[in-house]
């Protein structure tokens, strides 16, 4: 998928031109000016699928706002209406007008936060889906087309049975808003048997309900592993506030989590990451009966590397050996840096022909890579233990693998040792 990576920004007061730009250049993105309709029409035309967000003043001529913001709807760019002071009257003109937002500018700097905020939620929700979990159709329309101007694409579903179908067909969803009234069964009850298998680490869930039902019901959508909880009818600026504020928690809890399993300078899996899904892999082995193999490999002579060109050289020679580990290697595979120069690969259900070709092709690909240097070329290779067994035992696994290492690292070095019953 090709991700929008501009801003639409629609101003025509230079000064306030000015102050916008300094203000939202920092986030990195390419932002397309527009004074007047002709132009925003012309761009729209041309690059409508190229943004993301379009940032609208709302102190244009009544005729160019109206039109405009029609137009920015009709091409489903999300629009964030901004004044230099709140006028309720206005906020919620521009919002039942589809703007996605209405904020204020002014000299403080504080809202610019909340903006900056916003565009980038909008950014990164291209790759976000959502379940909406209701069963009114009407209700489930509506929240449907507020996640549509969020940049959220979103399933329907109105039973238990159709959440838990959704969940399973599309790994990609983050996010699900339900209601306690469904088909077969209480939102509440849903929650408790998601969160069985669904923790708050890769699905953010948000309760709703009509406004009328018990205050302990907000309570209990909380207790059973809801995020957050909105109450029916709401405003569209409160439901995007509580899908940004649950959507940014679980990216930070996501960060923080791939930060703590990950190896800082090759952004490969940690040690600890390896043993970790190291043992989902083999249980999943395990009740499949199909064998394992475990590779331990090692650069030959990097302390020598170390030594003659600096760590820094050290640092460059990891991060290529990384990067063609990433190039060479299957998603599915466990791919680890578990020390200085050691990588580990675990792989499953694969036959020892295929792994000896996979490994001993990995060997040469190594053995051709040069490294330019201000010192001159560095040729680097990598000697490697492959263990294939129905082993279900990690540590074992490993500790195989690394024997067959150390013989293929007395037998010569750049070389495949694979164990032979």
């Amino acid at each position: 998928m090709k991700m929008k990576d501009k801003i639409l920004l629609i101003e025509d007061d230079a000064t306030l031109l000015n102050k916008h730009i300094k203000n939202i250049v920092s986030l990195g993105y390419e932002i397309v000016v527009v004074s007047d309709f002709v132009q925003l029409d012309d761009v729209i035309k041309k690059d409508k699928d190229d943004f993301f967000i379009a940032l609208h003043d709302h102190f244009l001529s009544k005729d160019f706002e109206n039109r405009s913001l029609s137009l920015l709807m009709d091409n489903n760019i999300p629009a964030i209406v901004f004044a230099e002071e709140y006028n309720e009257n206005i906020a919620e003109e521009a919002v039942s007008k589809g703007a996605l937002d209405y904020v204020i500018n002014n000299d403080d700097g504080i809202d610019y936060i909340y903006i900056k905020q916003m565009i980038e939620r909008a950014y990164k929700n291209q790759v976000v889906k959502a379940i909406v979990a209701d069963g009114n159709k009407r209700a489930r329309s509506i929240q449907v087309n507020l996640l549509k101007k969020f940049n959220i694409q979103s399933y329907e579903a109105n039973s238990h049975a159709q959440i838990e179908t959704l969940l399973k067909e599309d790994s990609n969803i983050g996010l699900l808003v339900i209601d306690q009234s469904l088909d077969d069964e209480k939102g509440t009850n849903v929650i408790s048997e998601l969160r069985k298998t669904y923790s708050k680490d890769n699905l953010a869930i948000i309760g709703v309900s009509e406004h009328g039902h018990s205050s302990r019901l907000s309570i209990e959508f909380l207790k059973k592993g809801a995020n957050d909880f909105i109450t029916k009818p709401f405003t569209s600026e409160e439901f995007n506030l509580r899908v940004l504020q649950s959507l940014d928690t679980l990216e930070f809890i996501h960060v923080n989590k791939q930060s703590a399993l990950t190896d800082h300078l090759t952004n490969m899996y940690n040690k600890r990451a390896f043993e970790s899904l190291g043992i989902e892999i083999l249980s999943k082995a395990k009740k499949e009966s199909v064998s394992l193999a475990c590779a331990v490999l090692d650069i030959d002579y990097f302390k020598k590397i170390n030594d003659t060109y600096g760590h820094h050289i050290g640092d460059r020679v990891l991060v290529t050996v990384a990067d063609l580990f990433r190039e060479h290697f299957r998603k599915d595979d466990l791919v680890a840096r578990v020390g200085g120069e050691e990588f580990v690969v675990l792989l499953s259900n694969i036959s020892k022909e295929k792994l000896l070709n996979i490994f001993e092709g990995f060997r040469e690909k190594i053995e051709s890579t040069t490294i330019s240097t201000d010192s001159g070329n560095i040729n680097i290779t990598i000697s490697i233990g492959l263990y294939i067994a129905q082993e279900y035992i990690l540590s074992k696994l490993f500790e195989h693998a690394d024997e067959l290492l150390y013989k293929a690292k007395n037998g010569g070095r750049n070389q495949v040792k694979v164990n032979t019953d």
